[in-house]
Parts: structure tokens; C-alpha cells; sequence
């Protein structure tokens, strides 16, 4: 079973996935931006120190970066293996998305997921990454 981690303040929480918190008055937020509101006693047991934190968000980022970058190997070569003469096929589109996936992979690997700065740094790349997705689509279909 894993464990998300929250921030509250300066606060952090490893909290794992099957356990359930009382409700209260303290706003803890995920990485991913979910929210909840808990009794501060309820996750008291599972406060981390900030070094914890860290250690944690990188490992799950370095998961993600690991996946990510063997997908784009593999989306790489199925996209080496074919011909440039295909008809419709947009080479440039194609390497722009190819190459914005490869920023995204280097972000989650540089990122401190567990900041604000770290968060909108990621999701810039992703943004970027859906706009090569949209000109990519927009080549081929023209």
C-alpha cells in the first residue's frame, strides 16, 4: 500500500492511503493538489521533517521521470522506424511533441515537487506538451 504526502503551512504529512482521518479544521493539500480538511491530531503521527518530504516527492518524481522517459524512448523509435515519405505524417510536429516530452521528462528529474515553484515548473511542461500535442494534430489533419 503507498502513502501520499501533504503540506500544511510548513507542515509536511506522509500519510498512508488506507487510513482514514477525522475530520477537523486543518487544510493539508497532496502534491497533485488534492485538499482535505483533518483533525491536526489525527495526522500528527504522520508529520515528516522537511528532508523526509523531499526525499519522498523525488522518489515519486524519479518513478514518474523513469516511465515517462522509457515511453518516450519507445514513441521515439516507433517514430524513427517510420518513413518521412508517409503522407500527412508531420515530421516537425512530431519531433516538437517528441522533444517537449523529453523537457518533461528532465523537469520531473530536476523539480522539487514539494514547492509551488517546483509544481508550476511541471506544469508549464505540461502545458507546452499539450500545445505540441494540439500543432501536431493540427498538421496532420491539414
Amino acid at each position: 500500500m503507498g502513502s501520499t504526502l501533504y503540506r500544511a503551512s510548513e507542515s509536511f504529512y506522509l500519510i498512508p492511503d488506507d487510513v482514514d482521518l477525522d475530520l477537523g479544521p486543518l487544510e493539508i493539500r497532496s502534491l497533485d493538489g488534492g485538499m482535505a480538511q483533518v483533525d491536526p491530531l489525527s495526522v500528527a503521527r504522520f508529520r515528516v521533517t522537511e528532508s523526509v518530504a523531499r526525499a519522498f516527492a523525488k522518489r515519486a518524481a524519479t518513478n514518474v521521470a523513469d516511465r515517462l522517459e522509457s515511453s518516450v524512448a519507445a514513441a521515439s523509435s516507433a517514430l524513427a522506424s517510420m518513413t518521412s515519405d508517409v503522407e500527412g505524417l508531420p515530421d516537425q510536429a512530431l519531433a516538437d511533441l517528441t522533444a517537449q516530452l523529453q523537457q518533461l521528462v528532465g523537469t520531473f528529474q530536476t523539480a522539487d515537487l514539494t514547492t509551488d515553484a517546483g509544481r508550476a515548473s511541471v506544469e508549464e511542461q505540461l502545458s507546452n506538451l499539450r500545445q505540441a500535442k494540439g500543432e501536431m494534430d493540427d498538421s496532420a489533419d491539414g
